[in-house]
């Protein structure tokens, strides 16, 4: 059995059998009986809503999965026989509902947009976010067909000209300044991987620098073997050819065109072997590059990992002259309008690397380098180049195991360049959504929920009999530090913030695809840097962003993680009652609680720290019962888990209709029925027959779902249950403390 079952098993075996918080109790947080009366209140008459007759549901009695999910998974043929998209198959619901939702603000009056509305009265430096995001949108759905070559070389040239790499590529004869003068100009990003840092023991973000780890270069393992016959090493090979053409006169890059084919059909050795025969200007250039990153590579592989903290005039001196540590950095930092004093800390990663590097940039050829820099700053925005361009990046990353990338720039590839933790705008994406589809309001209703889920578990905590007192005490220490994180943090709702997110980005007088890549990244890169030296807290920080469509637990912050992504129908819906709503959701906190109770115990995952380990006594016999309770069940990693999870928000939402004494009317079932209609839209899977068994397996074992569906002792829905996991006194009308 493995860690994803283990946290479905806790679930599971705690929601059939618990009760919520009663009606007439203060809780923990010192709600007030008159609270939870006003609670109960809306609770009941949310419940008097849904009006539907509850009547036998043949189809649900039999397959309630497919009764549910069979309209929802249908694809189109232009969906089934779409080659680009990367993860159709794999994409989920809520996934599709966000790209929907976020092509609905970029799409919106795109012809004749006109600036966000709610931006008057903002300094006429600000950043209007709405119109910035329709332009980039508007000029990314276009590029297919709107792209011209000599446009596109234009733009690379502007964004070299910003490192002082105006003349790349290099094609022939030398560079008069020393190899040293050439990465002082550039900056250090070439060569390193600069960062803020949050120190927890000094409550501030520090700089930092370790080896190279750029989007879309090569492995160090493909670029020591680059002379080899990899096809990798082919792959990259074309894709650097492809990008130079652009700069070729247009009489030779109609004749290297033209070859293309033939290029195509060739084998890895013939290529290779072709290449290191030719002596045109794109060998030269090729050779340059692949022998810059190659000696890079190699240095890379020999650093051992470590980690040392000096200031940046010690790292100066131990380096020496030829590495430009202190006016490489100020690079940068003058960019970002910042002072980088020679007395300020740094840590370096792999110290050794950098002592190597200092070596080579001492014999380096001034030319290699320049060449290699301006390829390191060109790669950076391939996506965002040409369509042959972006299908030669495609096939080398393919070669190389790494993410693909989209090659045809539709409504939400386009959506996908702007969100995500690497996302162009996801600080700007973000506020236009939870502007419109999750605000403040919505954040105390789903921590409502979440406060009841808690309050199940340390009920389990507490009255279990198989965790010993040791690990029952952790448990419950463990608790109190826990976080909730529901929604997005204060920062995404604050305008001015979101507008000064993105104070280095200029308006640019021609929509450009590749200046628009370039100028967010070199934006979220100086942002980054002005981090550095700022006060850092821990407890402010959010692991999950709040376009991500899945909640989690994060052991280093001691948070579940709900964000509003994930909040969206059929988890949440913001014009719905709280009754219609809490099963889902709770679903959701259940889940992300149970998966963060077994990290932290080390129950299965024995790789995590794990701060609140459970004693060995008490894991040996929770995966006793485990065992018995799951023998017939089939195993599904990380879908599992999830059954745990429906259990408790099923019982949650039963119990608190129970304890807030709603009248049990035609319509109160009926809500019942809607509530389970909806958890298992939330669970819909295409094409998963696991999906579909574990769905089905969970609720013909509750008799609830029977009850409301009026199914009868024939139907496959309607099966018995029996566990000894979760004690007794979680039933409402039992005090026995035994487990059951």
């Amino acid at each position: 059995m493995n860690f994803s079952q283990i946290a479905l098993t806790i679930i599971y075996f705690l929601g059939s059998r618990t009760v919520a918080i009663t009606a007439d109790a203060t809780d923990d947080s010192g709600s007030t009986s008159k609270e939870k009366g006003d609670f109960c209140s809306q609770w009941c008459s949310g419940l008097t809503t849904t009006g539907t007759i509850v009547s036998r549901t043949p189809g649900a009695c039999k397959n309630f999965y497919r009764h549910v999910c069979k309209k929802q998974n249908v694809r189109t043929p232009a969906e089934e026989n779409d080659p680009d998209e990367i993860s159709r198959g794999e994409q989920s619901y809520l996934d599709k509902e966000l790209m929907k939702k976020i092509k609905s603000l970029l799409e919106l009056n795109q012809e004749g947009q006109e600036p966000d509305k709610s931006a008057s009265g903002d300094s006429a430096e600000a950043v209007d976010i709405k119109d910035l995001a329709v332009r980039f949108y508007t000029t990314c759905i276009q590029a297919d067909t709107s792209e011209q070559k000599e446009n596109v070389k234009k733009a690379v040239q502007e964004m070299l000209e910003k490192f002082h790499l105006g003349d790349w590529p290099m094609i022939t004869g030398t560079l008069q300044v020393k190899a040293t003068e050439v990465l002082k100009n550039s900056g250090l990003r070439p060569v390193a991987t600069i960062s803020a840092v949050g120190i927890e023991e000094n409550n501030q973000y520090e700089l930092t620098m370790t080896i190279p780890h750029a989007r879309f270069a090569p492995t160090p393992s493909i670029l020591k073997s680059s002379n080899t016959n990899s096809n990798a090493t082919v792959r990259y090979r074309r894709l650097i050819r492809g990008v130079l053409k652009l700069f070729l006169p247009e009489k030779q890059a109609s004749h290297t065109e033209s070859t293309q084919q033939d290029e195509a059909n060739e084998s890895s050795e013939e290529m290779l072997s072709d290449e290191a025969k030719k002596d045109d200007d794109l060998s030269n250039v090729v050779h340059d590059i692949i022998y810059v990153e190659g000696e890079l590579a190699k240095i890379t592989e020999k650093s051992r990992p470590s980690t040392e903290s000096a200031s940046i005039s010690t790292w100066q001196k131990k380096l020496g002259e030829h590495f430009p540590l202190l006016t490489g950095l100020q690079t940068d930092f003058k960019k970002a309008s910042l002072r980088l004093e020679p007395e300020y800390n740094l840590t370096l990663h792999r110290p050794e690397y950098f002592t190597a590097l200092a070596n080579f940039l001492r014999t380096v050829q001034p030319r290699k380098l320049y060449n290699y820099l301006g390829w390191f700053i060109t790669r950076d925005v391939a996506d965002g180049l040409t369509v042959d361009i972006r299908k030669k990046l495609q096939l080398f990353l393919h070669e190389a195991s790494k993410p693909k990338i989209p090659v045809n720039l539709n409504g939400d590839n386009c959506v996908r360049k702007l969100i995500g933790a690497h996302g162009l705008m996801e600080k700007g994406i973000t506020y236009l959504y939870l502007r419109t589809f999750f605000q403040r309001p919505n954040i105390p209703k789903v921590d409502k929920f979440a406060e009841h889920v808690r309050a199940k578990f340390s009920i389990l905590i507490k009255e279990n009999s198989w965790m010993e007192d040791e690990t029952k005490n952790k448990m419950a220490e463990w608790m109190n530090k826990l976080n909730n994180h529901i929604g997005a943090s204060e920062e995404y709702y604050e305008k001015s913030k979101v507008q000064n997110a993105y104070s280095y980005v200029p308006r640019l007088q021609t929509p450009s695809l590749p200046l628009y890549f370039f100028y967010f990244r070199e934006n979220n890169f100086l942002q980054m840097l002005k981090l550095c030296y700022t006060p850092y807290d821990k407890h402010n920080i959010w692991a999950a962003l709040p376009l991500d469509t899945f909640g989690r637990y994060s052991e280093f912050y001691k948070s579940i993680e709900i964000p509003a992504a994930v909040l969206q129908t059929p988890f949440f819906d913001v014009s719905a009652p709280d009754s219609h709503n809490f099963g889902p959701a709770g679903t959701l906190i259940a889940d992300v609680l149970s998966l963060g109770m077994t990290e932290e115990g080390g129950v299965w995952n024995t790789i995590l720290a794990g701060d609140y380990k459970w004693s060995e006594k008490t894991k040996n016999d929770f995966n006793q019962r485990v065992r018995e309770c799951m023998r017939r069940q089939r195993a599904n990693s990380d879908n599992q888990r999830r059954k745990f999870s429906s259990e408790d928000s099923i019982e949650a939402f039963q119990t608190l209709q129970k304890e807030c004494r709603c009248p049990e009317t035609e319509a109160v079932l009926a809500a019942s029925k809607l509530f389970f209609t909806t958890y298992v839209k939330s669970q819909c899977d295409t094409e998963s027959e696991q999906q579909e068994h574990r769905v089905n397996y969970l609720l013909s074992r509750y008799q609830e779902f029977g009850k409301v569906f009026r199914c009868t002792e024939e139907d496959p829905m309607k099966r018995s249950d029996t566990c000894k996991i979760v004690p007794q006194t979680l039933h409402a009308d039992m005090a026995s403390p035994k487990d059951t």
